[in-house]
C-alpha cells in the first residue's frame, strides 16, 4: 500500500466559524435589574400581607381575651367578676377578687404580650359581672394597625355583654 498526501489546497476542508458565545454584559445587567425589580415588588407585596396578618390577629387575640373573661364570669369562677386590662405591651386578665370594679395589683389571672405596632385607643378595661356576663364597665376600644388608613378595628362591649368588633 501507497502512502500518499495530498497537496492541493482544493481538497482541504472548510474552516467552520464560531459566532462569539455567550451574553454580552448589558444584556446580563438588564436581566439583572428586571429580578431586582420583580423581588422587590414581591418583598412589598409581603411585607403589606404580614401587617395585615399581624393586625388581624392582635385583634382577635384582644376579642378571644374578652369573651374569655366572659366565659368566667358567667361561670362564676371563684365567684368574683372578671375583666382585662389593655396596657401599652400587654393584655391581662384578671378576677376582681376584692369587688373594687378595677384592675389592683395581685388580681391578675394572664398576661400576653401585645404587638407593639397596633395602638390601642379609647376604653382599655372591660369587667364583667358574675353570673350574669354583663358588663359593669363597657365601652369601646379602637385599635390602630400601622397602615392606619387601612388597619382600623373598633370592638365594642355593650352593657349586656356583647363583645362585637367592625372594620373602619
Amino acid at each position: 500500500m501507497k502512502n500518499f498526501t495530498i497537496h492541493n489546497a482544493a481538497f482541504q476542508l472548510p474552516r467552520i466559524e464560531k459566532p462569539d458565545a455567550g451574553f454580552s454584559i448589558l444584556e446580563i445587567l438588564i436581566v439583572i435589574g428586571l429580578a431586582g425589580l420583580i423581588a422587590a415588588g414581591a418583598f412589598a407585596v409581603s411585607l403589606g400581607a404580614y401587617q395585615r396578618y399581624a393586625f388581624s390577629a392582635e385583634r382577635d387575640l384582644l376579642v378571644s381575651l374578652l369573651q374569655r373573661a366572659r366565659s368566667q364570669a358567667l361561670a362564676n369562677i371563684n365567684e368574683s367578676a372578671h375583666g382585662l386590662v389593655i396596657e401599652n405591651d400587654s393584655f391581662i386578665a384578671y378576677e376582681d377578687t376584692d369587688e373594687s370594679g378595677d384592675f389592683d395589683a395581685g388580681e391578675e389571672t394572664l398576661s400576653v404580650p401585645r404587638s407593639s405596632a397596633v395602638a390601642a385607643s379609647g376604653d382599655l378595661e372591660f369587667l364583667f359581672a358574675q353570673l350574669s356576663g354583663e358588663a359593669l364597665s363597657a365601652g369601646t376600644l379602637t385599635l390602630t394597625g400601622p397602615r392606619s388608613a387601612v388597619d382600623e378595628a373598633v370592638v365594642q362591649v355593650e352593657d349586656n355583654g356583647r363583645i362585637d368588633w367592625v372594620w373602619n
